[in-house]
């Protein structure tokens, strides 16, 4: 029988539980040069407009110690030195607004990006915008000198917007990557060019993109106050390598209409633990529902400029608690007003008094808070290559992995966030068993670490697609899995990019293919003989209705029509079929209304092994390898997965799925934290909030037997403690947020208070 499933494709990541307790790696203290960047010390706001010395003294006596501003008028930025705050203004690290500019600083003209055909590239659809050239000297010079303005200015903080991995065609881009291309495969490549490896193009971006921020945060350091500096959702890639101080994150819909977990555990995973600021807005119909339509002169274009709710803000503030990172209040970008002007005294001071009470419960608990490590022991590896090797030009490929989170939440399995450099810089010491999910390409070095983590006593669940290989190495030089973990097949699971399939009719489109009228895209095959599933992740638009067919061998074995319109990816999974060595597989895309036919991923899955999975022992630990992603397992399939995922955890439990539950550790007390978020908001029409339903009772099953004392911690309320009985904790019913705490005896919790 035929399935489509509704749930977007899992591409890009995986799961990882571990079971050591050393947490050096995976999130590391902070720097000798910033000491006070710890996210859990950091309590971070946001205001892009200016702001006086009143605004400034209310966010300081609110508990906020990092405040990022459009501009500080008056004596406001020495209010907030002498007041112990750091002070962070804004450089697009980017665009070139060229009427301005280009007479100012005529070197310029030769320093920005250029498209194939020469010609000026124009960013976000605005004409006044372009963008500079990463390789250009004069751009990085000018960069340097805004730098130095800013500190000037009294700044010791810097944000980088608009760090996008843009390709440039300029001759400088074009001479470089011949020169790199020729280094990389000694073929000296044309940029643009036919028969160019478009993945070589990619990781010249990103390797260019990496040079210019090397060059950016030594500057930052070097000097006598070194700058802390941030870039606004920096390729996660970049990121590892250590580019920045923090990380800066536009995340997807502000809670509770977006549960976006991802972007603050990634940046937190992708960082090592430095302060990750996430910044969310309220989608579109709330936005028309409460606010007005504005000129964007950024965009230029018109938007719906709205704020969240008090209730809103506060359920932001509980999640970057929770997350353990850091939440940004904003008060006025892509807003109808700026908070701290109080132009509608009533909420804005509902507001204030939301958002002051949580960073008063964050300062009041920072003993706790303050070198915290990720506590589940259950992580979920976010694939760092992936955006680079399909052209992404921001870090934002996290919805896949978002639903990921969310599926172990559903089952109860509290989880974090582990990546590539994890496995072989023992950043796996802190987690006890690994599910690696979907798809994800990993180096040799990195499958050895992840051969150790197994044989000293980790349990791998492997439900994805390996591609091993070097960075920069073709496809054809990836390796086999059995090489680096014995006994696994390699083709339990196959997942391959759209971009790898033979295309006629398709084109490249980020990362994914596209048909705009109609194509079809295929792929020999060339697993072992037998009754395989094939799938296909397809995007269904709101817009039209495009519509599919599956060939093998050009006959036609199952069809659908993307008829959900939700904008979302949908994968279509076939009925076994029988498949040998040399058979075609290809899918014909029509679009229709509008609709182009997109399609992101093919998947292969075999189903000759009766139970859905085997079993192999390596060392002290075990590998489960899946016969496919988890949302393509039966219920038994991944009740299995699951169940060993579970068994790592030292809190478990059921909740609803409205319901975030988030486990912290602070390894020199011994303290293990569930933080539970509630988002069961209710609506009217107009986006006003009705009611919040609180949590029901919630049992955490305490599964470490040295943890025997439980306190209750909230807001606004004195600590309680609440019994351990044969290892479970019965939490009364949460508005908004509460946090379990959880330690080996009372004097542990009880020092937090004396602090």
């Amino acid at each position: 029988m035929m399935r489509v499933l509704s749930r977007s494709a899992l591409i890009a990541i995986g799961v990882v539980t571990i079971m050591a307790a050393r947490s050096d790696a995976h999130w590391e203290p902070p720097t000798e040069t910033f000491p006070w960047a710890d996210p859990g010390a950091v309590r971070w706001v946001i205001n892009y407009s200016s702001m006086d010395e009143a605004q400034v003294q209310f966010l300081l006596d609110a508990g906020f110690n990092l405040i990022q501003g459009g501009a500080f008028a008056g004596d406001a930025m020495q209010i907030a030195r002498e007041g112990g705050a750091h002070r962070m203004m804004y450089i697009c690290s980017r665009t070139i607004y060229h009427e301005q500019l280009f007479p100012e600083h005529p070197e310029l003209r030769e320093a920005a990006i250029l498209t194939p055909e020469g010609e000026y590239k124009v960013i976000y659809n605005n004409p006044a915008r372009y963008a500079g050239c990463f390789n250009q000297p004069a751009w990085l010079e000018y960069i340097k000198g805004r730098m130095d303005a800013l500190q000037e200015m009294g700044v010791d903080c810097i944000f980088f917007d608009n760090p996008m991995t843009w390709a440039c065609y300029c001759p400088t881009c074009r001479e470089k990557f011949r020169a790199y291309s020729l280094e990389q495969t000694g073929t000296a490549y044309e940029l643009g060019e036919a028969g160019t490896p478009g993945e070589l193009e990619r990781w010249f971006t990103l390797d260019t993109a990496r040079e210019f921020f090397e060059q950016v945060h030594a500057y930052a350091h070097d000097r006598e106050e070194p700058l802390f500096i941030v870039a606004n959702n920096l390729s996660y890639w970049l990121i590892d390598q250590g580019l920045v101080d923090g990380v800066f994150t536009e995340a997807f819909a502000h809670p509770p209409f977006g549960k976006d977990i991802a972007a603050c555990k990634i940046g937190l995973a992708a960082s090592h633990g430095r302060p990750t600021g996430f910044l969310s807005y309220i989608p579109g119909p709330p936005r028309q529902a409460r606010g007005v339509e504005r000129y964007h002169a950024p965009g230029a274009t018109n938007m719906w400029v709205a704020l969240p709710l008090p209730e809103e803000y506060a359920l932001g503030c509980a999640t970057g608690i929770a997350l353990g990172g850091n939440y940004m209040p904003n008060m006025s970008l892509n807003g109808d007003r700026n908070v701290l002007a109080m132009t509608k005294p009533e909420e804005d001071r509902a507001i204030l008094d939301a958002c002051e009470g949580y960073a008063g419960f964050a300062r009041q608990w920072e003993a706790l808070l303050a070198d915290q490590r990720a506590g589940s022991k259950v992580g979920v590896l976010f694939d760092l290559t992936y955006g680079p090797r399909t052209g992404q030009i921001l870090g934002l490929d996290r919805g896949n992995i978002n639903d990921l989170l969310w599926l172990l939440q559903s089952a109860g399995v509290p989880s974090d966030v582990v990546v590539n450099s994890d496995l072989s810089r023992g950043g796996l010491d802190d987690f006890g068993a690994l599910l690696i999910d979907g798809q994800a390409t990993l180096t040799p070095q990195e499958m050895t670490g992840l051969r150790e983590f197994v044989e000293r006593g980790g349990t791998l669940v492997l439900s994805a697609s390996l591609d091993i290989r070097e960075r920069l190495e073709p496809i054809e030089a990836r390796r086999k899995v059995a090489e680096f973990l014995p006994g696994v097949s390699d083709a339990l699971y196959l997942n391959v990019s759209a971009l790898d399939l033979k295309m006629d009719g398709y084109e490249a489109d980020s990362g994914r293919i596209k048909a705009m009228t109609e194509g079809t895209a295929s792929l020999e095959f060339a697993a072992e003989p037998g009754l395989w599933q094939i799938g296909f992740s397809y995007l269904d638009e709101s817009d039209g209705r495009s519509s599919y067919e599956l060939l093998v061998n050009g006959t036609a074995v199952g069809s659908w029509t993307a008829d959900a319109d939700d904008d979302e990816w949908h994968d279509f999974i076939s009925e076994p079929l029988e498949l040998t060595a040399g058979d075609t597989i290809a899918v014909h895309g029509t679009a229709g209304g509008g609709e182009y036919a997109r399609v992101q991923s093919l998947t292969l899955r075999s189903r000759t092994s009766e139970a859905g999975y085997e079993e192999v022992t390596l060392g002290e630990g075990r590998v489960l390898q899946m016969a496919g992603s988890l949302e393509a397992l039966s219920a038994d399939e991944c009740a299995v997965a699951l169940d060993a995922l579970r068994a790592a955890t030292p809190v478990s439990g059921a909740w609803p799925e409205t319901v975030l539950v988030n486990v912290l550790r602070q390894p020199e007390r011994g303290i293990f934290s569930a933080h539970i978020v509630n988002h069961d908001f209710v609506y009217d029409d107009a986006y006003a909030i009705q009611e919040i339903r609180p949590t029901p009772e919630i049992t955490l099953q305490v599964n470490d037997p040295a943890l025997t004392v439980a306190w209750l911690v909230a807001p606004g309320a004195e600590p309680s403690e609440l019994p351990v009985v044969d290892g479970a904790v019965t939490v009364p019913p949460v508005e908004i947020y509460a946090a379990v705490l959880l330690a080996p005896g009372a004097a542990t919790l009880e020092a937090l208070t004396a602090q």
